[in-house]
């Protein structure tokens, strides 16, 4: 493993503009509300300090502190971005150099001499930004950042990571109305959060290829014969009633080997010459020694010589964000893009935290400095009804990427319509899966036989039961984390054309529907992944549609080695593909996952019988989109 010259350059940027209180959340876009006499307007979105916290709790930050934030400056002829973005998909021109999109699209000079003058005479430093980059890097202290912005920032808390929010709306001078987008920095309250599960734990995964025999993981000292998890669908199924026709005990965790033949591939599909990435918070260290320890227990060879290359973002630490499941997040992101494109160079980007600035900042890096043909995003937050120039950034940096070339693919969500999460019950979509311009993985539940033969596909939904005495009963549908993949339709983004006459408009009324195509999700028929992360480690299935995204991103990296080019934006193609090359349609499978240790007595998981509002359907459906990717088929037509 190496870091590139282009991640140390990035690396660089990024120290500067990133201290140890580094960039963080969205401040939002410039409105016309003024402030005070008119000679400034609020910015919209920054949440001050919320009403409910003690101000015996907040306490202004240090005014010496060195904090870095970043200034989103609005795209030039977004308009003639978005058609050459489609023209782009559809193959009716090429790609950009993210030195042409800033010619054509990016912010004008004189929106920048104006902004960084302004910024100059706050006694803040404007840092070098790379071209293409839509934004603008600022360090200073909070003395200056409280001048700026006619605010002071508070830390939320006495915790030694807590976040920090401006105590008042910030606001900007009135002359850069329509100049600003967004400020990404002067609050760290909003976090995402990895969509992965962990399943069975298993100190070895089920079949590999070629087929390893093993011992059969024993059950734990008292348990009945059958209880342990399955290697295979069916190799174990506990002595309990089968309230299914296809019922098994919860996977050990699948192969690189089950992955690939999941999705049909051949063995001259290998990603050569592709390059796929991820953006993730936080770098773990170990990444390339876990990785090559996984690829030994998997029958891979390890990471070729700069095969991998990170870019490591400053750390900083945030209450909310996890490192050690994001470790594991990152673990099961390289593990799956691996599984599919073996031979693929992977470039990974680990944000300085998961808060929601952070997670934005890592993606623009990523898609300014083009070093990845196909990104996975597995991470995202439940909820529309966010900051309007959050939607605004997400499709700036959609549309860019699409001129560009580049793949993005995010992860759905992992509970279901999310009507368990949100304050009043209802369903919500979760961003940035949401957003048109980037292709939305939804989640399955397959279950292999011991060569790699499907038994079951069906839409990722699990519906609980436990046994009392010899009757299943049905637990509530208030999802745990982990029971389900998400879709449903939009609140905020009308449907899109390639979506009109493929939806049933019962789902979609007007509007975005997803998800848009899907893989593997369901973590008791997850991928077998080991990983660890100071004291904390992992051994055995990992699922979520954090395993689907990368999965389907892997997928790409073999169409754009079998195509010879960047297959780009998947959207308008994938809804008008036929035949073979369509995706695989999953429907419903009469069958259920038996988990023995996820609650006191075990409980057995039916699935897709929409315990919310998802259900698989012929066609497009809410649960799986428009199905599982597969075949050479798929790959050589797929952005055609």
């Amino acid at each position: 493993m190496r870091i590139s010259t282009t991640a140390r350059r990035l690396a660089v940027l990024i120290t500067a503009t990133a201290t140890v209180t580094a960039t963080a959340n969205l401040a939002g876009a410039a409105t016309a509300q003024t402030v005070g006499a008119g000679e400034r307007v609020e910015i919209a979105g920054s949440p001050p300090l919320a009403a409910s916290t003690p101000r015996t709790a907040a306490s202004p930050l240090p005014t010496e502190r060195q904090i870095g934030i970043e200034i989103v400056l609005p795209l030039r002829d977004r308009a003639g971005a978005e058609r050459l973005a489609h023209q782009v998909a559809t193959h009716a021109h090429a790609p950009l150099s993210p030195k042409e999109f800033a010619t054509r699209f990016g912010p004008t000079e004189d929106t920048r001499h104006a902004v960084a003058d302004w910024v100059r005479s706050t006694g803040l430093t404007v840092q070098p930004s790379p071209e293409g980059s839509q934004s603008m890097s600022i360090t200073g202290t909070v003395k200056n950042l409280n001048t700026a912005f006619a605010t002071t920032l508070h830390a939320t808390s006495r915790a030694a990571d807590a976040a920090r929010a401006p105590s008042t709306p910030p606001s900007i001078p009135k002359a850069l109305q329509g100049k600003v987008t967004a400020v990404l920095g002067l609050s760290t309250t909003d976090t995402v959060q990895p969509q992965h599960v962990r399943g069975a734990t298993s100190a070895q995964p089920g079949t590999v290829a070629p087929l390893m025999p093993g011992p059969t993981v024993p059950p734990a000292p008292g348990d009945q014969p059958g209880t342990g998890c399955a290697r295979w669908w069916g190799e174990q199924n506990a002595p309990v009633p089968q309230r299914y026709r296809n019922q098994s005990n919860q996977n050990c965790g699948n192969s690189a080997a089950a992955m690939r033949a999941m999705h049909q591939l051949h063995p001259e599909h290998t990603g050569a010459g592709a390059t796929v990435g991820f953006v993730v918070a936080y770098s773990n260290p170990r990444i390339l020694t876990d990785h090559n320890a996984w690829a030994a227990t998997m029958g891979l060879p390890p990471m070729k010589p700069h095969q991998l290359n990170p870019t490591p973002f400053p750390t900083e630490n945030v209450g909310g964000c996890n490192q050690a499941d994001w470790a594991g997040e990152e673990a099961l992101d390289l593990a799956a893009q691996r599984s599919m494109a073996p031979e693929a160079t992977f470039r990974t980007f680990g944000a300085s935290s998961c808060a929601t600035a952070h997670m934005y900042a890592a993606l623009q890096a990523a898609i300014t400095y083009n070093a990845t043909q196909i990104l996975s995003l597995s991470w995202g937050a439940i909820g529309e009804t966010v900051n309007p120039a959050l939607h605004e950034l997400i499709s700036s940096l959609g549309v860019q990427a699409a001129i560009q070339g580049i793949t993005l693919i995010a992860a759905s969500g992992d509970d279901g319509d999310n009507s368990a999460r949100t304050p009043d019950g209802k369903p919500a979509l979760m961003l940035p899966a949401a957003n048109p311009w980037i292709t939305a993985a939804g989640g399955t539940s397959t279950g292999l036989d011991r060569a790699h033969k499907p038994v079951i596909e069906t839409g990722w939904a699990h519906t609980r039961y436990t046994l009392s005495g010899t009757t299943w009963t049905k637990e509530n549908n208030r999802f745990e984390h982990g029971d389900g993949g998400g879709g449903g339709t939009s609140a905020v983004y009308p449907a899109p054309d390639w979506q009109r006459g493929i939806v049933p408009e019962q789902i979609a009324q007007g509007q975005r529907a997803i998800p848009d195509i899907s893989s593997l999700g369901d973590p008791y028929t997850g991928l077998w992944v080991s990983w660890r992360y100071h004291s904390t480690s992992f051994a055995g299935a990992m699922g979520g549609t954090s395993l689907a995204a990368p999965l389907l991103a892997g997928m790409i990296a073999n169409a754009n080695q079998a195509q010879g080019r960047r297959v780009g934006f998947l959207n308008p193609s994938l809804y008008q593909l036929r035949g073979v090359a369509a995706p695989r349609d999953v429907v419903y499978a009469d069958a259920g996952i038996w988990t023995p240790t996820d609650t006191p007595g075990g409980r057995l998981r039916g699935l897709d019988e929409r315990p919310q509002t998802l259900q698989t359907r012929r066609g497009w459906d809410n649960l799986t989109g428009l199905g599982v990717p597969s075949g050479s088929g798929f790959l050589d037509r797929i952005g055609r």
